[in-house]
């Protein structure tokens, strides 16, 4: 693409996004085109926490982290045990003129089973249970193990088995 220097003339200056932090490259220079306006220009080597923008209008087009894994470990833990008090208390009770009745997650599973829908029961435990189980455990075992100085080569496949379970989560 003619015009462009080494000097990486066709982008706006890197803004950081908070201020203290080092300024070690974590990408390389890299071509891309603006998704908001379609202009191909050279994104320069980004220190953590700064952001370049579109030389043309105000579009992002690449950002650093200034998180560690340490912030992810514990956002993943809190899903982690906001997931297992979901699943353990109760989630809904009625009281109408004397009766009571209680409602829990496998409530819903278990009345499944009773009118002969055992397999759609087991789908229901599988999406609102294992599955999200499965991603969040799979996905802190990836975070905590990254902490190592030579991380397992295994990782690659737990996080891809994790990743797998994101449609089937419905951890919301």
């Amino acid at each position: 693409v003619g015009g462009w220097t080494d000097h990486h003339a066709g982008c706006r200056p890197v803004r950081p996004m908070s201020a203290g932090l080092t300024a070690r490259a974590v990408s390389p220079a890299q071509l891309c085109e603006c998704p908001g306006c379609g202009l191909l220009q050279l994104v320069p080597s980004l220190a953590r926490g700064m952001t370049a923008y579109c030389e043309r209008c105000p579009t992002v087009l690449h950002r650093t982290t200034t998180h560690p894994v340490d912030h992810s470990i514990a956002l993943t833990f809190a899903a982690l045990a906001l997931l297992t008090i979901m699943c353990t208390t109760t989630l809904m009770s009625v009281q109408t003129a004397g009766i009571a009745h209680s409602a829990y997650l496998l409530s819903g599973p278990a009345e499944l089973v009773r009118r002969g829908m055992a397999i759609l029961a087991v789908v229901v435990v599988f999406v609102t249970m294992l599955a999200p189980f499965g991603k969040l455990l799979g996905t802190l075992y990836v975070l905590v193990r990254l902490h190592e100085t030579t991380p397992p080569r295994h990782l690659r496949r737990v996080f891809a088995l994790a990743e797998q379970l994101r449609p089937w989560s419905m951890i919301e």
